[in-house]
């Protein structure tokens, strides 16, 4: 299961969260120029929109500063 990030406002944005993710918590993530892509890569039952990064949630460690972390990248929490 990941976590998942929607509404970024340009793929430079999710790109820089995808990053900041790996750099800062050592988690690995996919990035998705369209929603229907990642809804392919896994069964989430809600639509997801825009540019999407799934994390990697290998444990529950540091997951709020993660959450948190999206906003100074302008995307939005979506769920797991």
């Amino acid at each position: 299961m990941a976590l998942i990030f929607d509404r970024f406002p340009s793929i430079e944005k999710a790109a820089g969260f995808a990053a900041a993710v790996k750099e800062n918590y050592g988690r690995e993530s996919q990035l998705y120029t369209k929603g229907d892509e990642a809804a392919e890569a896994g069964f989430f039952p809600f639509r997801l929109d825009g540019t999407v990064v799934l994390v990697e949630r290998e444990s529950y460690d540091n997951e709020e500063a993660i959450i948190q972390l999206v906003k100074a990248h302008s995307g939005e929490f979506a769920g797991t």
